[in-house]
Parts: C-alpha cells; structure tokens; sequence
C-alpha cells in the first residue's frame, strides 16, 4: 500500500472539505447578480413583480441556484403576449452574469487549492 505523507493527506483532506462550498459561493454570487439585475430590469407598474423575484441559493448537497418571478404575470411580461410587446428582465439579467460564472468557479476552487497547499490557512 502507498500512502501519501501526512501534510498530502491534510491538504486533500482540506480541499475535498472546503471546494465544494467555495463553488457554492460563487454560484450564488452569481444569482444574486442575476436577482438585482432583474429587479432592475423589471418594468414597474406597481412593484409587485419586482418585489417578488426571489433567489433560491445553491448547497453544497444541490449545486442549482434559482431566481424565480412569483406573480402569474411574470412571464408575460418577460416574453409577451399577443397584446403586449415582451419587456424581457430575467433573461437579460442571465446573460450579463453568465459569462461571469465560469470564471467565478475556476477562481474558487483555485482559492480552495492554494489554501490547501499552505495547510488549510
């Protein structure tokens, strides 16, 4: 049997403990972007939609976070219907901060490394 030696072991040990919630992190930065994007981006007649664009963040069990619009309304106002032009909010807010992500991710678990090569410090 080949066994690493014990500061090998602990930096894995700290890496495999600490990357997953350094990715959570980043993805949830990220939808809080796409939230405040959204509610910016939203067209306001009373502020009731805007107000209920909500953000679910992301665990480290579950790594999906979600911004979600709970009025009815909400999507026709993002896509439109036969009678009223699309006023998009959500999908806009998305592709600003998407491109954003990966970068954010690699950054983490780059952070989660370094940090484990210096022995969790």
């Amino acid at each position: 049997r080949l066994d690493g030696d014990r500061e090998t072991k602990a930096a894995l040990n700290h890496l495999k403990r600490v990357a997953p919630q350094k990715a959570v992190d980043a993805i949830n930065e990220t939808q809080i972007n796409v939230q405040a994007g959204a509610k910016e981006l939203a067209a306001v007649d009373t502020g009731r939609m805007r107000a209920s664009i909500n953000f679910t963040p992301a665990t480290t069990a579950n790594l999906v976070a979600t911004v979600s619009v709970n009025v009815d309304y909400g999507v026709h106002v993002e896509f439109g219907t036969s009678r009223m032009k699309a006023q998009p909010f959500l999908g806009p807010a998305f592709a600003v901060e998407r491109p954003k992500l990966l970068p954010r991710l690699k950054k983490a678990i780059d952070e989660a490394g370094r940090e484990a090569k210096r022995g969790g410090r």
